[in-house]
């Protein structure tokens, strides 16, 4: 129970969480509203788009630092 609690109290009580954000979003989304959809699939959108770049980045500079000969 301690851990739920102290859970609760990380997501709940801290201003601006991203997190928080983000599940209510979901929650209305899960409701049926097109706007929250609209900003939920834009934010997963950026965040994949983002991911990629910086695995693109991290693979070249594999590359260009062990493999280049």
């Amino acid at each position: 129970m301690g851990f739920w609690k102290k859970l609760k109290e990380k997501i709940w009580d801290s201003s601006n969480n991203p997190i928080l954000i983000f599940f209510v979003f979901l929650y209305f989304a899960n409701r049926g509203s097109v706007f929250a959809t609209f900003i939920l699939n834009t934010v997963m959108l950026l965040g994949g788009l983002i991911l990629l770049f910086a695995f693109y980045q991290i693979s070249k500079a594999i590359y260009y630092t062990f493999l280049k000969k």
